[in-house]
């Protein structure tokens, strides 16, 4: 029984075999708008990006509406919106996601903020990360706030390079704060924190007062003393937004409890940690993963597969069910207001994340793609040919390092940005985002292309709130049978078993393949492939049974390589329902013997009787391993 050719799962019915892993894969502010300098295309138009559009070609897209009306376009908000948390009830700022992530517990009445440290210079707002400020340069100004401006109520954290968090005791949260990446080059007097409420004017002047003396100290630091000897951006001012009180949120794994009985969120950003434990998922940190365009998009890859195929230590046995990663660099080059460094970090994350994932989960082989550059050609290659360019078709993994399906799971992977961030604004916008859904077997829609006018086209439409969610978490649907019923547009099966039937396997019958497809329709396309490949590349041991078996040799036909369900089996006498598996060492392995026998349950269920042998067996003892094929067939005739 093939690796490559995981069954779909049952939700609890007789037939299951296997679970279902989801991993989201998102492209922090990816979208864009059409640029006049790339002939009026998007971003994710101009980029080259092979491995998006073959999961948009074979997979479901459509739009998701990730920002409520009333909200503003803020991580914060559309990121736990894709997790399908309802904003009205969960919403508190991203300062309190950011005390999460960085382990500091909030006491009721405490107002937990986002502080930036920005640059000004005279009365404008330069930029809100002081050039790239790294947290070894940050902590120590975090550690230097807090000798001068810190008491009872008031406290500084160190983050992530620009990126901390400030605590007030029994602050108040009703303020009007500015992200500092909406303002970019704007006076920042005109910006200052307002209450919104009487009861918040307190808390409103404390925040100014912090912010002023901030400016009064922070340019005689020695650090900033040295980054503007070295003409550097100073971190000149701290800038607190983002406001509120520890979130109710409910975790996944009640949410979800069928689906998610673990999971993981990888990200480089605070604000993302923190949704992931509230979301109940635990956090992977990966080394080299900076949130910028320099990110470990490797390491990032290999921890979502680690994770997902249980090869992370940290991991429950069998893998984490859920994986949200996340991935900031796009939403940064966007901020910049750089489309090069843009298309760079678009094709980065398509060429050395999303590739490697898919070839790992699904044995896809990515053809060499061309070193990524800030300025790709303005010809998009995923436009030419989606099926083949940048990703071959679908190979089975046989048991190497990177097998996909060696826990005996199958994943439905989701791609999608949480908001636009267009290089031309600098900021968040609140348009809907484009997404698409892939996992084997799903029935593809006429999108080719993975961007935001192509998935507007898809079949899932405009989605928004919960939707997108619940569709993601539910799909693949239920463990199908091995011959659907009732589909008038698939071809009529011969019924096994039937005297039709086995007049025809004895006598060496070359009727249409469609009398034996023993798999459901929006699968069979799937394993064919897997099927055809695995004969291409068949072993040895494999290669021997086969000239033993082949022409009717042992009085009734046997088929190699042949889809049944959601499995492909080495040989097998359809009639006779006779299963002939041939398995090499990595049988033995607890995990691979697990899923062994997961399968052989599903197949026995349905009437099939499977005989296993080991290459050994078959090298060293053919004459043993034919007798005790011919006893079953006797027997089953």
């Amino acid at each position: 029984m093939k690796l490559s050719s995981s069954p779909l799962p049952n939700r609890g019915g007789a037939g299951g075999g296997a679970s279902i892993k989801h991993l989201i894969i998102l492209g922090d502010g990816m979208a864009d708008w059409h640029v006049p300098s790339l002939q009026n295309k998007t971003l994710l138009q101009h980029a080259s990006t092979p491995a998006m559009d073959w999961l948009a070609a074979h997979g479901r897209c459509g739009l998701l509406k990730t920002v409520p009306d009333g909200f503003h376009p803020g991580s914060e908000v559309a990121n736990s919106s894709i997790l399908g948390y309802d904003q009205h009830l969960v919403y508190e700022g991203r300062g309190p996601l950011e005390a999460a992530a960085i382990g500091v517990e909030l006491e009721p009445g405490d107002l937990a903020l986002r502080c930036n440290f920005v640059c000004i210079e005279g009365d404008i707002l330069k930029n809100h990360s002081c050039g790239r400020l790294e947290t070894e340069e940050a902590a120590p100004l975090i550690e230097y706030l807090n000798q001068h401006l810190a008491d009872e109520r008031v406290h500084f954290y160190t983050g992530v390079q620009y990126r901390h968090l400030l605590v007030i005791k029994g602050g108040s949260k009703h303020l009007r704060c500015t992200p500092p990446h909406d303002i970019p080059l704007h006076p920042w007097k005109d910006y200052q924190i307002q209450a919104e409420e009487p009861e918040a004017e307190e808390t409103a002047a404390l925040l100014r007062d912090l912010v002023r003396r901030s400016q009064e100290l922070l340019p005689l630091h020695s650090i900033n003393k040295e980054r503007a000897r070295e003409g550097r951006d100073m971190a000149s001012s701290i800038w607190p937004w983002g406001g509120g009180y520890r979130p109710q949120m409910v975790p996944l794994t009640q949410r979800f409890p069928d689906q998610v009985h673990s999971g993981a969120v990888i990200t480089a950003v605070d604000l993302i940690r923190g949704i992931g434990h509230y979301a109940g998922l635990r956090v992977i940190n990966v080394p080299g993963a900076t949130g910028l365009y320099d990110t470990n998009f490797e390491g990032k890859a290999q921890a979502a597969i680690d994770a997902l195929l249980g090869r992370d230590p940290d991991a429950p046995a069998g893998g984490d069910d859920f994986v949200y990663l996340h991935v900031e660099a796009s939403d940064e080059a966007g901020h910049d207001g750089s489309v090069p460094l843009k298309l760079q970090t678009i094709e980065d994350l398509d060429h050395r994340l999303i590739q490697p994932i898919l070839k790992a989960l699904y044995g896809l082989s990515p053809k060499p793609s061309p070193s990524p550059s800030p300025d790709p050609s303005p010809v998009r290659a995923g436009n030419v040919n989606t099926s083949t360019d940048g990703i071959q078709s679908p190979l089975p993994n046989r048991g190497g390092a990177g097998g996909g399906a060696r826990s005996g799971s199958l994943c439905s992977i989701a791609l999608l940005p949480d908001h636009p961030t267009p290089c031309e604004h600098r900021t968040h916008t609140a348009e809907p985002v484009p997404f698409c859904i892939y996992y084997p077997g799903i029935e593809p829609d006429a999108v080719q292309t993975f961007d935001e006018d192509a998935c507007r086209a898809g079949a899932y439409g405009l989605l928004e709130g919960e939707e997108f969610i619940k569709l993601f978490m539910d799909s693949p649907s239920p463990d199908p049978s091995p011959v659907r019923e009732g589909n008038e547009d698939s071809p009529s099966p011969v019924l096994e078993g039937s005297s039709v039937s086995a007049s025809r396997a004895r006598a060496g019958d070359k009727s249409p393949s469609h009398f034996y497809r023993t798999s459901s329709p929006d699968i069979y396309p799937i394993l064919k492939d897997f099927a055809k490949e695995n004969r291409k590349e068949a072993t040895t041991y494999e290669d021997i049974l086969w000239q033993e078996l082949r022409k009717n040799q042992l009085g009734v036909r046997f088929r190699r390589q042949h889809s049944i369900g959601d499995y492909i089996a080495d040989f097998v006498c359809l009639p006779l329902k006779l299963i002939i598996e041939v398995d090499g060492g990595y049988h033995n392995e607890q995990e691979q013997a697990e899923a062994d026998r997961l399968r052989a349950h599903w197949l026995q269920n349905r009437g099939y009787h499977v005989l296993r042998f080991t290459n050994e067996e078959v090298a060293n003892n053919i004459e043993n391993v034919l007798s005790i094929i011919k006893h079953h067939i006797s027997n089953l005739q």
